[in-house]
């Protein structure tokens, strides 16, 4: 039966954990929750963490990729003053990108 569910758990920070042994983990699969005594099936937890969505790439001063609802857009500029914060740009085009050039942004390594 302990091959199968977790008899002896028990909860630390929030979490329902087991002893296996000499070691503590958190549970998997069925347990017995340790105040109510039920079975229950353990929560699955994601396999890997969620890489960082790219929103925005900056090619260069004049040249972006910006994500904008869920949709890719190549955004080009041009400098209107000389202040280098990039706040004197003015929007010249916006365009859709199509799936070629996602692909490029997404796969390409950002410096």
């Amino acid at each position: 039966m302990k091959d199968f569910i977790a008899i002896d758990t028990f909860i630390e920070n929030g979490k329902v954990c087991e002893r296996n042994c000499s070691r503590v983990m958190e549970v998997r699969g069925l347990y017995v929750h340790p105040v109510t005594r039920i079975i229950r099936l353990a929560k699955r937890r994601p396999s890997q963490p969620k890489l960082a969505e790219l929103s925005l790439v900056a090619v260069n001063e004049t040249l972006e990729f910006e994500k904008i609802d869920g949709l890719w857009f190549q955004m080009e500029y041009r400098r209107c003053g000389t202040d280098e914060s990039g706040a004197g740009r003015l929007l010249v085009r916006k365009s859709q990108c199509d799936r070629k050039t996602i692909r490029r942004i997404v796969t390409e390594p950002q410096a």
